[in-house]
């Protein structure tokens, strides 16, 4: 059967001798941040130089009305690996909980069938502890360089990184069953492409981006031709998610369901999809490892809500609902999440109040129909409460136990009353909180001072413009009025792990009422809180060897480097680790490179 199928994908392994005659295709999927549908030349945009993404539409499948689940690459990625929308597989957003170990992917499904597997991502937002690695015997290995990721959430690695990582897989893998995944992220804001695209595109430096992906990944490309194998290889192109480049006044992506960051781009190379075809039947990022599987004649994955379009003829029906959601707007701002449907041309959007699209007609979404087809917007309202109900992903809320510690340290553990809030009606205080962010993580406090000061004019509850602005006030040392305000936040948000966090902090600022058992419950709660808040297990740790508990300062060190604290110098130079030097368990954790040089001074704690 094996020799069968892959005889009937045209992708013999005869002109490549060295390779097991049973073999199946390899397969190589390419998935790119930020990417729009409508920004390249095989959509029909002529500014576009990408002509390997053309090259590779030319050759296969060009699937136009390709959604992503999610406008955010870790629950959308999560999705595109185990064929499950982010409600059902867990990981809804890009922090807090990571993909559940007990969730199957496709890597581990081409794993158990013998193909060698890597994954190479750009992205710091795909870090390990987010999950994606199960299955991959390989997973960016450059990860282990990347000192506290938590404090650059908007860096990644360049492309050249990550091709010349994949090349190097390439030619040690060549003659076995590969399964190979690159991920990119310069698309990604900010948009700032090297030379020669930077002056070729000064105009527009996103186009200049997806130019040095398109470059690069036509390295890939050519590479396979060398080694003889683009004949025996399954390519998959997509998106993780688009971009808002102003349209609906959303600068970037995540906060709105709209076209311009939910609709993707999908190619995929493999017959039985004739070259150039193009399919406008409706398809989800969920559907890509349930098409694979079946192309290669492997087993479907258990739990799929994806769907095979693995034949031309028998695609799913054209109203097949595709589920949409997006929860960054309620984990960074506080506001509603939005949730929606896509079902032939029409499209539901959920929040404080529903909005019914017709796409065939309206595809800038311009037009909402509620109130002209009530009976289609009862429809796919039903549909999406159903589908955002499934597997209760995203994490349970607190538990009682840690809601008497909270309480127990004279904190409420009930949210005080808030404004509901839309995120359609806040995009613009969504650009400026989001700009003032990454503002402030470069360390231009003044400006983003200035731009804090306007969204919270706008929104006096804005949790990231709170948080943000009382840690820009302990850099300038004004003590009291980031307590004030970490305070204020835990009343808005007493299930935030990053008020707990700081609020540790704020316990021990002062050496005359250092109060360290104090901080040590703040810092527990946080840890508990978010299994990922990487800077509060290593806070937590050093806290725990400070007073004599160095088996659980060790475990909750191993935590830290796990959760992706690998900031070795740092560790190097703090002398509160240093009770815990001695345990052989020291240098297993830290990889043996965090041992102290002598004559250092310890560096001054944040």
């Amino acid at each position: 059967m094996l020799s069968t199928i892959a005889l009937a994908l045209g992708l013999c392994s005869c002109s490549t001798p060295e390779r097991p005659s049973d073999a199946r295709p390899n397969v190589l999927l390419i998935t790119v941040d930020s990417l729009r549908a409508d920004r390249l030349g095989f959509s029909g945009y002529t500014p576009a130089e990408t002509p390997n993404m053309d090259a590779l539409a030319a050759r296969g499948a060009v699937f136009t009305r390709a959604l992503t689940p999610a406008p955010e690459a870790p629950p959308a990625l999560a999705s595109l690996l185990t064929g499950q929308y982010p409600a059902t597989h867990g990981l809804r957003t890009g922090e807090s909980i990571p993909l559940p170990e007990g969730a199957v992917t496709l890597a581990e499904m081409m794993k158990s069938s013998g193909y060698t597997t890597a994954a190479f991502v750009a992205s710091l937002l795909l870090h390990p502890r987010f999950g994606l690695n199960q299955g991959f015997d390989t997973y960016g290995a450059s990860f282990a360089e990347v000192p506290r990721v938590n404090l650059g959430p908007d860096k990644g690695f360049v492309a050249e990184k990550v091709v010349d990582l994949a090349l190097e897989f390439l030619q040690r893998a060549r003659r076995q069953r590969f399964f190979l995944w690159i991920n990119f992220y310069d698309p990604h804001y900010t948009y700032a492409p090297p030379e020669p695209f930077a002056t070729r595109f000064s105009a527009d430096l996103y186009n200049g981006e997806v130019s040095l992906v398109d470059r690069e990944l036509g390295r890939i490309l050519s590479k396979l031709r060398d080694y003889q194998i683009e004949g025996q290889t399954i390519v998959v192109l997509a998106g993780s998610n688009g971009e808002g480049l102003g349209d609906h006044g959303e600068a970037y992506h995540g906060v709105t369901l709209q076209e311009a960051t939910t609709r993707v781009p999908l190619v995929i190379v493999a017959p039985p999809y004739a070259g150039g075809s193009r399919i406008s039947t409706p398809v989800s990022l969920v559907d890509v490892a349930p098409t694979l599987l079946d192309l290669l004649g492997l087993p479907p994955l258990e739990g799929a809500e994806g769907a095979s379009l693995a034949r031309p003829a028998a695609l799913p029906p054209e109203d097949r609902p595709l589920y949409l959601e997006t929860r960054l707007p309620e984990r960074l701002f506080g506001w509603k999440p939005l949730t929606g449907v896509v079902s032939g041309s029409w499209k539901y959007v959920a929040g404080t109040r529903g909005e019914l699209y017709d796409l065939s007609s309206d595809p800038r979404e311009s037009r909402d129909l509620s109130s002209l087809r009530p009976e289609v917007k009862v429809r796919l309202s039903e549909l999406v409460a159903s589908y955002a109900a499934r597997g209760g992903g995203g994490g349970a809320a607190p538990g009682e136990e840690i809601r008497a510690r909270i309480r127990e340290l004279g904190y409420s553990d009930k949210a005080a009353p808030r404004p509901e809030r839309d995120p359609r009606d806040m995009v613009s205080v969504a650009n400026d909180a989001l700009k003032a962010d990454r503002t402030a993580r470069g360390r231009q406090r003044e400006a983003a001072s200035f731009l804090f000061e306007g969204v919270l004019g706008q929104d006096p509850d804005n949790y990231l413009a709170l948080l943000d602005t009382a840690l820009l006030a302990g850099t300038e040392r004004r003590f009291a009025d980031r307590r004030r305000m970490l305070e204020h936040t835990q009343k808005l948000y007493p299930e935030a792990s990053e008020v707990y966090h700081h609020l540790g902090h704020v316990a021990t600022e002062d050496a005359r009422t250092k109060d360290m058992v104090r901080a040590t419950k703040l810092m527990a709660i946080a840890v508990d809180l978010d299994p990922l808040n990487a800077e509060a297990f290593y806070d937590l740790a050093c806290f725990l060897a400070l007073g004599g508990r160095q088996a659980e300062a060790l475990d909750l060190l191993q935590k830290a480097v796990k959760a992706g604290f690998r900031d070795f110098e740092w560790m190097s130079l703090d002398t509160e680790l240093d009770s815990l030097r001695s345990d052989p368990r020291f240098d297993t954790i830290t990889e043996g490179r965090a041992r102290k040089p002598k004559a250092e001074a310890s560096p001054t704690k944040k």
